[in-house]
């Protein structure tokens, strides 16, 4: 297989991550706002009321995270570079998007305190407010990121026992969390948990890949039925954290079918795409190549289209939804030609001083 085959079934991937939470989200802005049309709500409830698209997109994000991130970290790489890289590529187009922020969805300056939390990108962790809600995903990668290194340096992140026992610890966490949850009502991290759990398992699985097509990875006919029957685990136990954890509504219209569902579908989804079913789609490709300013931009770009205020017919839904889809393809083009590229460059320039 071609390298630019691989990276486009991959980035096809981010691209249809990419899609899915941006329908999520210009579905629950049309909601708040009250300006959705009654058929057009009904044509789209199924994507936030029965099923939950950003989470789905979102999960596929991680895994692939799992899928990609540790194979970076090889032993002829040092931290340092992989820091370099990883700083570069994240933070200067997040800190765009938190200027973009502050600029177009606030309606009162934030404290100094809380900008300088948020340009560390784990504002939450620091205790204080996320400026667009969706960067607790980042905070997320960030410590998955910190996971692999300190595994790397102690020579476990490229052994299989390392890396299975991490994603089924965090698996456990997470049930253990729910069940504190469910009994003491108190609001644990669940989500943390099970993503870290799924994207060890990424990492798995990409190495299971690597074993059948006669690769060197760390799985062996021995091990290797553990890759098979953790997704049969991970499901029973997703099903009890999902109605341990979120039988009750904790103020983000949580219901714990919807939670399951959604994670489940993710989960099964990546594992065809990544192996039996790879979507090789050029216009997918791009999405996915651009997808990390489209998912930093694309709720400010709904935001500020949202402002027209159109009537809440089944056609100026539609035309919302499109708008705001090109408006975020255009800035984020924009972002990724003028920011990202420029700053990925800028990082390899650092390594090689």
């Amino acid at each position: 297989m071609s390298n630019k085959k691989r990276l486009n079934y991959l980035d096809s991937i981010r691209g249809i991550a990419a899609i899915l939470v941006f329908v999520q989200h210009v579905v629950l802005y049309l909601r708040r706002k009250e300006g959705i049309n009654p058929f057009f709500e009904k044509l789209t409830f199924w994507t936030v009321d029965f099923l939950d698209f950003g989470k789905i997109g979102v999960v596929l994000f991680f895994m692939l995270s799992g899928f990609l991130i540790p194979f970076s970290l090889k032993k002829n790489t040092t931290v340092r570079n992989f820091l370099i890289k990883r700083f570069f590529r994240l933070y200067p187009v997040f800190w765009v998007s938190i200027l973009l922020g502050v600029v177009f969805l606030l309606n009162s300056p934030p404290s100094i305190k809380t900008i300088l939390a948020n340009i560390t990108m784990v504002p939450e962790i620091l205790g204080a407010k996320s400026i667009i809600g969706i960067y607790w995903t980042l905070q997320i990668e960030l410590i998955f990121y910190g996971f692999c290194v300190i595994l790397f340096l102690a020579n476990f992140l490229h052994k299989f026992t390392g890396v299975i026992l991490s994603s089924i610890g965090f698996l456990i966490i997470a049930f253990l969390a729910s069940v504190i949850r469910f009994y003491l009502q108190i609001k644990l991290p669940i989500a943390l948990f099970l993503a870290l759990s799924l994207m060890f398992y990424g990492y798995v699985f990409k190495s299971y890949l690597l074993y059948t097509s006669g690769q060197f990875s760390f799985i062996t006919s021995k091990n290797k039925v553990f890759v098979k029957v953790f997704p049969i685990v991970f499901c029973l136990v997703m099903l009890a954290i999902s109605f341990l954890a979120y039988n009750k509504n904790y103020g983000h219209n949580e219901v714990w079918y919807r939670y399951f569902l959604s994670y489940l579908i993710a989960f099964v989804l990546f594992l065809l795409l990544t192996s039996k079913f790879k979507i090789e789609s050029n216009l997918l490709a791009y999405f996915g190549k651009i997808s990390y300013s489209f998912y930093l931009f694309h709720v400010i770009v709904i935001h500020v289209v949202g402002q027209l205020n159109l009537e809440p017919t089944f056609i100026n839904n539609v035309l919302f939804t499109l708008s705001s889809l090109l408006l975020t393809t255009l800035v984020s083009i924009i972002g990724f030609k003028f920011v990202e590229e420029k700053f990925i460059n800028t990082g390899y320039k650092f390594i090689k001083k």
